[in-house]
């Protein structure tokens, strides 16, 4: 049984090769996608293992309060990053939003990006959430 990022990554995987397909060697076709799909499986299996690092933290009463700070900022800049990745992917599938040619899983991930776009800017712009950081997590002036 995998973890929760193998399994939410396994369809990030599976949508790239639906969409972009399969060379001789069973690598994605295009070597652009494929290295960016590969920084965001690096940068997902960090943010996991961080947001494991901080539970253990609280768990052992021994919590770094600036983890949290920085760790809004970097998941919510990689979901955006994600949600990109995903539409390049789908290429001009990832256009849609209510067109009946699209399929449902088509216009759920085009709506997804959306929303988790604006989630960001109602939790905090990055700006505001490095201002934050600045602050509080380095004690720099204002």
């Amino acid at each position: 049984m995998g973890t929760m990022v193998e399994k939410e990554e396994g369809n990030i995987i599976d949508l790239a090769r639906q969409y972009v397909g399969l060379d001789a060697e069973e690598k994605l076709r295009n070597p652009l996608l494929r290295h960016q799909l590969a920084q965001h499986l690096m940068r997902a299996q960090c943010d996991s293992l961080t947001t494991e690092r901080i539970q253990q933290q609280y768990k052992h009463g021994q919590p770094d309060n600036n983890l949290p700070l920085i760790m809004k900022y970097l998941s919510t800049t990689e979901q955006q990053s994600k949600d990109e990745l995903m539409l390049a992917i789908m290429g001009n599938r990832g256009l849609s939003w209510d067109d009946a040619t699209y399929t449902e899983n088509e216009r759920k991930l085009v709506r997804n990006w959306a929303y988790n776009k604006a989630h960001t800017i109602a939790g905090g712009t990055s700006e505001i959430q490095l201002n934050i950081i600045a602050k509080r997590a380095l004690g720099l002036p204002s």
